[in-house]
């Protein structure tokens, strides 16, 4: 995996580990390193790192520098410094706000960049309400819109794409396991206590309900109509996790079929571990996979 710090790429014998994760959320990108302590590895929070086979731009919001040496490696001693950093152009999102943004009739892009984001959405949606509180985290009152639109975003290499549940499941796979080598996660009880149903009152003051077909937990959502309310209880329920060798072209928004059944890439870990520490060397990608309930 390519790293470049201040515009220079750093030797492969610098880096310990690195791990590229993609996920639906509003903060599509994430990635975690560790690298031997030297002059061209040294980073601080708010540094631009490039990394990834699409050259991303991240943004450090977090750095852990190891100073408990144990190890020489001729006259220098053998020390490590992580970070974790998210993608540039979404981070913004991640802060809590100093000022409150409060929008009406307005598009995804348009919240991004109200908050901080400077990132374009394709296949743009129009959003009737947004609130984020002053003091607040954009990026949750974000994940509810998309809840609420039945949706998600992910990252596509260049740019932020929405997409409806529905049509994500529609896509065509990118791999296809003809058996199932997957592990199952599978719990109808924890199901009906993480999703819950949604209600709310019409104009006329009486309720509207969601889906309630089954015994679940209530939650009251102001000014909703029944349409966004059945919205809100779809989602993708986490199904399966499944390793594979180092696969970096397959991320979050994305399908793969297990046997015939299509499952929506949730999370994508992308893991490389050059071995410098003496752990061994080791490339692997990780992928957590969800079906529509």
């Amino acid at each position: 995996m390519d790293i470049i710090i201040g515009g220079k790429l750093v030797r492969g014998d610098l880096i310990v580990s690195a791990v590229i994760r993609s996920t639906l959320e509003p903060v599509p990108l994430t990635l975690e390193c560790t690298l031997r302590v030297d002059d061209s590895t040294a980073v601080a929070e708010g540094d631009t790192i490039v990394a990834g086979r699409d050259n991303v731009e991240f943004q450090v919001i977090k750095t852990h520098d190891n100073n408990n040496v144990s190890a020489v490696q001729g006259s220098r001693p053998y020390a490590t410094s992580s970070f974790i950093a998210a993608i540039r152009t979404c981070v913004g999102v991640s802060f809590q706000r100093q000022n409150a943004v409060i929008m009406s009739s307005t598009s995804l892009s348009a919240i991004y960049r109200a908050c901080g984001a400077g990132v374009q959405v394709n296949a743009d949606f129009t959003i009737d309400r947004f609130a984020c509180y002053t003091g607040s985290v954009p990026s949750f009152a974000i994940a509810q819109v998309l809840q609420e639109e039945c949706g998600v975003v992910f990252w596509t290499g260049q740019q932020l794409k929405f997409i409806r549940l529905d049509d994500l499941m529609k896509q065509a796979p990118v791999k296809k396991l003809i058996t199932d080598t997957t592990t199952d996660l599978q719990s109808s009880f924890l199901q009906r206590h993480e999703v819950p149903f949604f209600y709310s009152t019409d104009d006329t003051g009486n309720f509207a309900y969601g889906n309630r077909t089954k015994a679940r937990a209530a939650h009251y959502m102001p000014r909703q109509n029944v349409r966004t309310l059945a919205n809100m209880t779809k989602v993708l329920m986490m199904r399966k996790q499944f390793k594979s060798p180092y696969a970096p072209a397959i991320n979050a928004g994305q399908v793969i079929t297990v046997v015939d059944t299509p499952f929506a890439v949730v999370t994508a870990a992308h893991v490389y571990q050059t071995g410098s520490d003496g752990s061994g060397a080791n490339a692997y990608s990780k992928f957590w996979l969800g079906s529509l309930k």
